[in-house]
């Protein structure tokens, strides 16, 4: 059995830094690092597409993922990597 997860990634070459996505996401998914706002906990997305619809950029992406549920920890950790 698979899980879906959702996996947010912001575009650095894009993104101009105005924290709309940080401001409105309603799971607080996004905070900034190094003045950029960035995913903080990856596998907490809803896939609601807010943060989507605020950026006025197009520099945020939602990437699906598809866990196995016995997965190891480790396999789900360097899957997290940005």
């Amino acid at each position: 059995m698979k899980r879906l997860l959702y996996k947010p990634f912001v575009d650095p070459e894009v993104c101009t830094d105005c924290g709309d996505c940080v401001m409105n996401c309603p799971v607080d998914l996004f905070d900034f690092k190094d003045n950029k706002p960035q995913p903080k906990g990856l596998w907490e997305c809803l896939n609601c597409e807010i943060c989507m619809e605020f950026c006025q950029k197009d520099a945020i992406l939602i990437e699906e993922v598809y866990l196995n549920e016995l997965s190891s920890l480790d396999e789900i950790l360097a899957s997290a990597a940005i």
